[in-house]
C-alpha cells in the first residue's frame, strides 16, 4: 500500500496537458494564498463563521453560508461530528 504522499505523486504524474497545467495553477495559489492572505482576514472569516446563524434566511441559503465560511475554521470544527454540532446550533 502507498502512503498518501506517494499516491498523490502518482496521480500528478498521469495529468497530461490541460490537466496538468490545471494542478499547476492550483499549487501556485494554495502558495499564493499562505503567503498573502493576511491573518486578520483569515480571523476575521473565522469570527464570521463562529457567530453565523440561520435567522429569518432559508436552510440553503445558511447552508451555502455555513459552507463558504468553514473553510476558516478548520482547526475548531476537525470532525464531522462537530460540523453538525455547529450547523445545528447556528
Amino acid at each position: 500500500m502507498c502512503s498518501p504522499n506517494d499516491s498523490l505523486k502518482y496521480m500528478i504524474s498521469l495529468l497530461k496537458d490541460k490537466a496538468y497545467l490545471w494542478w499547476c495553477t492550483l499549487t501556485t495559489m494554495v502558495e499564493f494564498k499562505r503567503k498573502y492572505v493576511s491573518r486578520l482576514y483569515l480571523g476575521t472569516k473565522k469570527k464570521e463563521f463562529l457567530e453565523l446563524n440561520q435567522g429569518n434566511g432559508s436552510v440553503a441559503e445558511y447552508e451555502w453560508e455555513f459552507m463558504r465560511l468553514s473553510k476558516y475554521a478548520q482547526n475548531i470544527i476537525s470532525s464531522e461530528e462537530e460540523i453538525c454540532i455547529h450547523f445545528e446550533d447556528g
